[in-house]
């Protein structure tokens, strides 16, 4: 008796049966509709998601990444651009700039516009890419902390300008791509992607979830309850996000002030004033609705969250607006009212190949960083954005991989030609993902936003962030799930991924919280090695190795013991699974 493979759909169980005479097996009927051939495309009944489960995870990931629109141009445009700099930089602070310096700033203004826009395109392009080819639920963007490493280590800020211009920067991140695309294709890249073990790719995705807590907790990005401080770093904060700039404002000093230095980069509260800023109680009421929401399972949570707190920072004279009556508030408002705006590029497209000199060895060391930063913070995301949406495999592997690892690579290439930094894959795809986002239609979603962002950009880059930090939090909390999958009885696993899961929110990077993984894993591998060596020719040390291993296997003994317990206990919450196989292998025989 031939047994056939039930699982085939090209076997005769499945097949559909023509004439008598001639009995050709066919597949599954296709569907003759164009929405349903979408569906097959993007595999949305495989993956058990629907349109509009699809278009809510869209929103929620734009809007939680909407904040790059303002902040990535905002921090590119500190370098100034292709604009010319004033001799004196020194002159151009204070009450009374010199007309140099006042002919800087109206060049760097339209420098800081033309960045939104190629944010918005960069981001647009990427996603289309990533949605359609590789059909991943992930958002991409010109992404945070290469953009400040581009302006304050490779380029430098206008008033304190390295060696390396602009445009040779640019030049360099467009190659920078271009190798990208060359090791994705060629399929390297996913080779680098698959030394990384398991529990280090567990780690990875918690590692992440703490640095989005972080970001969220932050004034820049987040809530504001956490601050700078030059004793510890980092203290309670919550004194609201109205900043004070030490030699450049003259407010009085009054609760609800970050008090800055003079560049706004180290932010702290002034004595006493912790937990009184307004915006940061009102990101607090945010994050409790989402919180709520969440657990009485409502659908869209976090975008009604967002769009709560949103909506009460637009109103002007209050402690919580976003629109306070002084010149940044009163820039923001007017942008803010002009509600659709088109800003097309004047300065930063196409200079990348203007006055370029590749001369200078910072350069090359500037290229070979972004470039290897770029591929462990791309390879990181997706991996622990592909592990949370549950599209791994057992293997570690995940659909369409290439095409994923190509589409960040294609939009750093274009973004570069615009004027802005690498585009990658970001971390706040996991809001989107938790909402339900599936498949590549949360990054078309996505993208679609980013293209009408080019035309309501005065709407999206008024969200504040102490309306989207709360969801970072939330994101950061739901993906320290994976700890559980990491054996931490066993301190060859147990190390190394604690030190991947610390290092990325203290550094502020996720590729150094993967270096640091990887070589430690190495040590204990390549130790591990020698021991072994030795002990099997060294007499007195065969009994040591012999209890090594004899306590490695008690303790996988007593993992797996703890696994099957918990594998019965799911089974219990589920109904029993093994009743449910039996039936589902049942109705398989009677097709």
């Amino acid at each position: 008796m031939q047994t056939e493979n039930q699982d085939d759909p090209n076997s005769s169980n499945y097949a559909h049966v023509a004439t008598e005479s001639s009995a050709p097996t066919q597949s599954a009927p296709q569907p003759t509709t164009i929405k349903g051939r979408i569906e097959k495309y993007f595999e949305l009944r495989e993956r058990g998601s629907t349109w509009g489960t699809e278009i809510r995870a869209g929103c929620v990931t734009f809007i939680t990444m909407a904040y790059i629109l303002a902040v990535n141009a905002s921090i590119i445009s500190e370098t100034g651009g292709p604009c010319d700099l004033p001799p004196n930089p020194g002159d151009c602070f204070g009450n009374s700039p010199t007309p140099e310096c006042i002919t800087f700033f109206e060049c760097q203004e339209i420098v800081r516009l033309d960045l939104i826009t190629a944010t918005a395109v960069g981001a647009l392009i990427a996603c289309l890419c990533m949605g359609i080819t590789a059909n991943m639920p992930i958002g991409m963007a010109p992404g945070m902390g290469i953009n400040a490493y581009f302006t304050y280590s490779v380029v430098g800020p206008w008033f304190e300008p390295k060696k390396v211009n602009y445009q040779t920067a640019l030049c360099a991140v467009f190659i920078e791509g271009w190798i990208f695309i060359l090791l994705s294709v060629t399929g390297m890249r996913i080779y680098i992607a698959k030394l990384i073990p398991p529990h280090l790719k567990s780690a990875i995705t918690a590692g992440i979830g703490m640095f989005l807590a972080l970001i969220g907790l932050q004034p820049a990005e987040g809530i504001g309850l956490v601050v700078s401080d030059a004793a510890t770093n980092l203290t309670l904060g919550g004194c609201g996000h109205n900043v004070y700039k030490d030699g450049v404002d003259t407010v009085d000093i009054d609760k609800g002030y970050l008090l800055c230095n003079q560049f706004g980069l180290e932010c702290g509260c002034a004595e006493g004033t912790s937990l009184e800023g307004a915006t940061t109680w009102l990101g607090i009421i945010g994050f409790l609705i989402m919180v709520i929401a969440m657990i009485n399972k409502v659908k869209g949570g976090i975008i009604i969250g967002m769009m709560f707190v949103s909506f009460v920072s637009w109103f002007r004279g209050t402690e919580v607006t976003y629109f306070p009556y002084n010149d940044v508030g009163n820039a923001r408002f007017d942008y803010f009212k002009k509600v659709v705006n088109w800003h097309s590029i004047e300065k930063t497209g196409g200079v990348l190949f203007d006055n370029v000199n590749f001369a200078e060895g910072e350069i090359w060391v500037a290229l070979i960083t972004m470039l290897y930063v770029d591929v462990l913070d791309t390879t990181g995301t997706l991996y622990s954005m592909a592990q949370f949406s549950g599209l791994m495999d057992k293997d570690g592997n995940f659909p369409r991989s290439t095409m994923a690892f190509c589409s960040d690579a294609i939009g750093t290439v274009v973004g570069a030609t615009l004027g802005t930094t690498d585009v990658t894959a970001y971390i706040e795809s996991g809001s989107g993902i938790n909402e339900g986002g599936r498949t590549g239609l949360t990054a078309i979603m996505v993208g679609i936003l980013f293209f009408l962002s080019l035309f309501f950009s005065p709407i999206f880059a008024s969200i504040p962030p102490w309306a989207t930090g709360s969801a970072l939090v939330i994101i950061g909390a739901l993906m320290m799930d994976t700890v559980t999958e990491i054996d931490w009885r066993d301190h060859r696993q147990s190390f190394p991924a604690f030190l991947t899961i610390i290092i990325m929110p203290f550094t502020y990077s996720i590729a150094y919280g993967i270096i640091a993984g990887l070589v430690l894993h190495g040590i204990i591998f390549v130790t591990d090695k020698l021991f072994d060596f030795c002990c099997m020719r060294i007499g007195p040390l065969q009994k040591f190795n012999e209890n090594r291993y004899k306590k490695e296997e008690d303790n996988n003994d007593v993992n797996n013991k703890n696994k099957d317990d918990k594998d019965d206990k799911d089974d219990d919450k589920t109904g029993g699974s093994d009743k449910n196989d039996i039936e589902l292998v049942e109705q398989e025989a009677n097709i």
